[in-house]
């Protein structure tokens, strides 16, 4: 059920807040960063069962998809580390704010057997390169369903304020 929508001026967009789901505190490299399920990892550090964020910098690529698919596998790994293997789960042409991208969408499994969704889109940014919205939810009982990170990105809308839109 969606809650209410978190700004991101940067790119002059509004970004959907699902219930369970917590806009935090913007890290440096994102410009929206929302949060569910906070838990204690087995290494004992602090684990999220799901994220989705927004990235500042525009990443390079020669075609949306190129962006996407290179982008991946480094987002997929700071997000579950240890990465093992991965199987593509319905990635391609999206549309995000507007805008047509390309959004690489992976199920990944990890050295100690964790397993989760991943997917990174890439759209057309005003100025050159792509805007990078990515997000990630472990494949748990205790997680959102993966197909939140589709809503999430399907329910952004232009804001119709000034900034440098997507």
């Amino acid at each position: 059920v969606l809650r209410s929508t978190v700004p991101d001026p940067q790119h002059a967009i509004s970004v959907p807040l699902f219930d369970g789901w917590e806009a935090s505190t913007t890290p440096q490299h994102s410009t929206v960063y929302l949060g569910n399920g906070r838990y204690t990892c087995a290494d004992g550090n602090q684990c999220i069962r799901g994220q989705f964020s927004i990235e500042k910098d525009t990443i390079q690529g020669a075609t949306a998809k190129a962006a996407a698919d290179t982008a991946m596998p480094v987002y997929a790994g700071q997000i579950f580390s240890g990465v093992t293997s991965h199987t593509d789960s319905g990635s391609g042409s999206i549309t995000v704010a507007g805008v047509s991208g390309y959004a690489t969408r992976w199920h990944i499994r990890t050295s100690d057997g964790t397993q989760g969704y991943v997917v990174l889109a890439a759209v057309p940014a005003r100025g050159g390169g792509y805007v990078v919205f990515e997000g990630g939810v472990d494949d748990d009982p205790a997680a959102p369903d993966a197909s939140v990170l589709d809503q999430i990105l399907w329910g952004i809308k232009q804001d119709g304020s000034a900034g440098s839109s997507t």
